[in-house]
């Protein structure tokens, strides 16, 4: 097997995968429009829209510039999101309850 063969197979997979739409226009805009409706305070939930929105701009048939503007302009949400987490996680007392695992 040639390793053009090896690396396309191995790579194709989770393209295949991920039958996840994108849940903004891919443009920065409607980037932006999405992320003003995140619940930053719930981590998790907007872990999960996160997760879900990465997997679909990286299965989406987009140009490499526009994912890339994407990615540059979730660097500051993604900043405010790690420091709620770690003011909750500073503010815990441990060891955790059942309800605040």
């Amino acid at each position: 097997m040639d390793i053009q063969k090896r690396f396309t197979d191995r790579g194709s997979p989770s393209i295949i995968k991920s039958q996840i739409t994108l849940p903004f226009e891919p443009n920065v805009h409607a980037y932006k429009t999405w992320e003003d409706e995140l619940h930053v305070l719930n981590s998790k939930v907007a872990d999960k829209q996160f997760s879900d929105a990465n997997e679909a701009l990286l299965a989406a048939d987009l140009d490499a510039s526009d994912k890339f503007d994407i990615a540059e302009e979730t660097q500051d949400c993604l900043a405010r999101l790690l420091t709620v987490c770690k003011t909750v996680i500073e503010g815990a007392k441990l060891p955790l309850s059942k309800k605040q695992a």
